[in-house]
């Protein structure tokens, strides 16, 4: 995974021991989840001064958001026979491939990567057995934030470790409600306990991500993605709760403390 050898020098520059995150005992996935801090993405419709990262910040005219909606409603309109292929979906993708370009990509190869990881994510759609939990009309503003793409991120960085990563445009058409807190399309446990940038945003979509990945996928490490001690099994959604928030509000101590370099996905 990319950033990781930032994330072992970080760790030895400030002498932190991996045991000083609590319960964390998954190495690899603590140093994953260190290149997630305070990581933008590129086509994000959030705030861009990091205020409600779950929340698009206009919701009028065309943006990423926009785009992955229509995305989704051709995906589940479709449902069993939908390829990947058809053209209004091909035209959308044009367009979510467009603003998630970095201005210094080659178009071109931009372009092949994109709708390379499309064929991938066809595959693996088609390989679940139920669809996800489809994202309510009420919540239409979470479309393309911060949030939904830090969601996104992990299933397409964890989904295919064989392949690599998928853009996390796919991470969020597998489950557009990923990195919602509280169970599903979650409305008033978000609306209580979501805090933008802080332990329980991070633990939300992370935690997510991986139980995603448990159930639909049976691959990776599932909501127990510390490894922390745990009476719930992986494929619980309650696995790894409060370990998961201690950590994360650790980790974010420690990137305040130490200034640790922000990325852009």
């Amino acid at each position: 995974m990319g950033g990781w050898k930032k994330a072992r020098d970080w760790f030895k520059r400030t002498e932190t021991k991996l045991e000083h995150f609590m319960d964390a005992q998954n190495e690899e996935v603590v140093k994953y989840c260190l290149t997630l801090v305070d990581a933008k993405f590129i086509g994000e419709t959030s705030n861009k001064v990091d205020m409600k990262s779950d929340k698009c910040e206009d919701n009028h005219g065309v943006n990423l958001g926009s785009i992955l909606q229509s995305m989704d409603y051709e995906i589940r309109e479709r449902g069993d026979s939908f390829t990947g292929e058809e053209e209004k979906f091909l035209e959308f993708l044009e367009m979510a491939a467009t603003f998630r370009r970095h201005h210094d990509v080659d178009p071109v190869q931009h372009k092949i990567k994109i709708f390379h990881d499309k064929n991938r994510f066809v595959e693996l759609l088609k390989q679940r057995t139920e669809p996800s939990e489809a994202l309510h009309k009420k919540h239409q503003r979470y479309w393309g934030t911060r949030q939904q793409l830090r969601f996104g991120k992990v299933v397409g960085d964890w989904i295919d470790v064989e392949y690599g990563p998928l853009d996390p445009i796919f991470g969020i058409l597998l489950s557009p409600t990923g990195g919602r807190t509280g169970p599903g399309d979650s409305s008033m446990l978000h609306w209580m306990l979501f805090d933008n940038s802080g332990k329980i945003a991070y633990h939300s979509a992370v935690h997510d991500a991986f139980g995603y990945l448990k159930n639909y996928h049976h691959s990776g490490p599932g909501y127990k993605y510390l490894d922390a001690a745990s009476m719930f099994k992986r494929d619980s959604p309650l696995s790894e709760q409060a370990a998961g928030i201690r950590f994360w509000g650790k980790t974010l101590k420690h990137h305040t403390e130490n200034v640790l370099v922000s990325r852009t996905y």
